[in-house]
């Protein structure tokens, strides 16, 4: 009587509905880069999304290093405050 009260759950199931609760979605994340002006956002994707340098950026996009390094900073600044304006909205 006690095993039929207790529900067994086939590892597949169980793997599926793990999945799915793990699953995060980014699409606020997106939306604020894609709204970043476009010399920061190219700089953010190379770096952030495609794991190149800042000595590769540099390199890519033809601009000192420095300028790299401020455009990130100003990047995830943006980014910051662009996500913490649609946390808040949501609220």
């Amino acid at each position: 009587m006690i095993r039929k009260e207790c529900s067994q759950v086939p590892y597949e199931e169980y793997f599926e509905s793990a999945k799915a609760k793990d699953k995060k979605d980014y699409s606020e994340l997106y939306m604020a880069v894609q709204n970043l002006p476009e010399h920061i956002r190219i700089t953010i994707v190379l770096y952030y999304v495609e794991g190149y340098s800042i000595k590769e950026i540099k390199e890519i996009l033809e601009i000192p290093a420095g300028t790299v390094k401020s455009r990130l900073a100003k990047g995830r600044n943006l980014l910051k405050i662009k996500l913490e304006d649609m946390e808040v909205n949501y609220e």
